[in-house]
């Protein structure tokens, strides 16, 4: 499979180095064409080819599947603890600092669709007065780990797709983002696939203090944060009203009972 990238080839190489640092986890994997070189150009552009998983995506959300994805996520991040990368990827896509939130207030302040006015404003908010401290612990981080993102087989994970959105940052939002596709349906958060998750993920790598006392905060930045962005991508016409649609119903209610 053959990914032309929309980043520059010096960024494209954090994603190469990450995965070469997670070869051993069923992730993507590179090919190389020759002199240790994992990158070409195609018109310009920098593109990079993966070898072939045989796997499909999963029909169904199981607790089986979410102990798999427990585990892998705790490997990833246990292996993140040594990742070293020259490069300093700029997480443009789910990290929100307040600048960032006002640039996007300007440009969609007129474009939300009515339906979604009110919603907007509380997702806005929530973003603007979550803080996770410093101190916690970072590191490479997926954030778009979902169900169009794996490849199963015989109910085994084999493959975890689309490192595209990674950048370093904390751990806990990874997990959060997971958490957001896996465990939460129709507003609510389902406890047993969210006790499966952490029991598997623990086993691996133990949270931190921190890490569980800003959890429910980190959780609500992530589910806050996604639909937050796709406001934008549906003002740029990357996904239609129905998308949106969708996660409004799948994640909404969730936000809805939190309160500042």
């Amino acid at each position: 499979m053959v990914r032309i990238s929309v980043r520059t080839r010096k960024q494209l190489m954090f994603e190469v180095g990450l995965l070469r640092h997670l070869k051993k986890l069923p992730v993507i994997k590179l090919m190389n064409y020759g002199w240790g070189k994992f990158i070409s150009l195609y018109k310009g552009r920098p593109y990079i080819v993966y070898k072939f998983i045989d796997g499909q995506l999963p029909k169904r959300i199981t607790p089986a599947l979410v102990k798999q994805l427990g585990v892998f996520q705790a490997k990833f991040h246990r292996l993140g603890n040594s990742f070293k990368s020259k490069i300093n990827r700029e997480p443009y896509t789910y990290n929100f600092p307040e600048i960032k939130i006002e640039t996007f207030r300007k440009i969609l302040q007129s474009k939300i669709p009515k339906e979604f006015v009110g919603p907007y404003g509380k997702i806005t908010n929530i973003l603007l007065n979550i803080k996770l401290p410093k101190q916690i612990p970072t590191g490479p981080i997926h954030v778009d780990i979902k169900p169009e993102n794996i490849l199963i087989k015989n109910n085994k994970l084999v493959g975890v797709l689309d490192f595209d959105n990674g950048y370093i940052g904390p751990y806990i939002i990874d997990i959060g983002k997971t958490i957001t596709w896996f465990c939460i349906k129709k507003g609510k958060l389902n406890a047993g696939l969210l006790n499966d998750f952490f029991k598997s993920y623990q086993k691996i790598r133990k949270l931190t203090s921190m890490e569980k006392k800003f959890f429910r905060q980190a959780l609500v930045h992530a589910v806050a944060s996604h639909i937050f962005l796709d406001y934008y991508k549906y003002h740029k016409r990357i996904i239609p009203l129905s998308y949106l649609k969708m996660l409004h119903k799948e994640f909404y209610p969730f936000l809805s009972k939190y309160s500042l």
